[in-house]
C-alpha cells in the first residue's frame, strides 16, 4: 500500500539491509517497549506481610471450590466441575487484585 508521497516509511531498517558491523551490535527491539520480561510480576512481595496474607486466604478459598469441582466430576457432573473451576480461577484473580491494592494501601 502506498503513502501519500511514495511508500510508507519503515521505522526500522530491516536485517538485509544493515551492514554486517551493524548486524552484531545494533539491536532496535533490545530496549523496545513492549518487550517480554523473564519474570512474573504479581504487584506484591510474597512473605510475611498483609497482601499474601489476603492473597492466602482468597487461595485457599479456591481450593476448596476446586475441590467441590473434583467432587462433582467424580459424581459424573461436568458442569459443576466447571463452573467450580471457574468461581476458583476468579477466586485467584481477585485475590491478586485485592493483594495488589492492600500493598498500596499498608
Amino acid at each position: 500500500m502506498l503513502g501519500v508521497n511514495g511508500p510508507p516509511m519503515r521505522r526500522f531498517r530491516v536485517a538485509a539491509e544493515l551492514r554486517a558491523d551493524e548486524r552484531t551490535t545494533r539491536n532496535p527491539f533490545l530496549f523496545h517497549p513492549n518487550r517480554r520480561i523473564e519474570r512474573m510480576e504479581i504487584g506484591f512481595n510474597l512473605g510475611a506481610n498483609a497482601p499474601t496474607g489476603v492473597f492466602t486466604l482468597h487461595a485457599v478459598a479456591a481450593v476448596f471450590f476446586l475441590y467441590l469441582g473434583v467432587v462433582n466430576a467424580a459424581a459424573g457432573e461436568s458442569l459443576g466441575l466447571a463452573l467450580n473451576a471457574l468461581i476458583g480461577a476468579m477466586l485467584v484473580a481477585a485475590g491478586v487484585v485485592t493483594a495488589r491494592i492492600t500493598k498500596r494501601r499498608t
